[in-house]
């Protein structure tokens, strides 16, 4: 499960890079909200 998880958040950093050299700092805002409230479901 602890590889799962950590396979997800490399995929999502990947995505992230991705996002930022495409999109607007808007999108960097917005995906750092979701990694915030992602992040927080994962540790509860």
């Amino acid at each position: 499960m602890k590889k799962l998880i950590k396979n997800q958040q490399t995929q999502l950093m990947e995505y992230a890079v991705s996002l930022i050299s495409t999109h607007n700092i808007l999108s960097l805002f917005i995906l750092i909200f979701l990694y915030i409230l992602y992040d927080s479901w994962v540790l509860s």
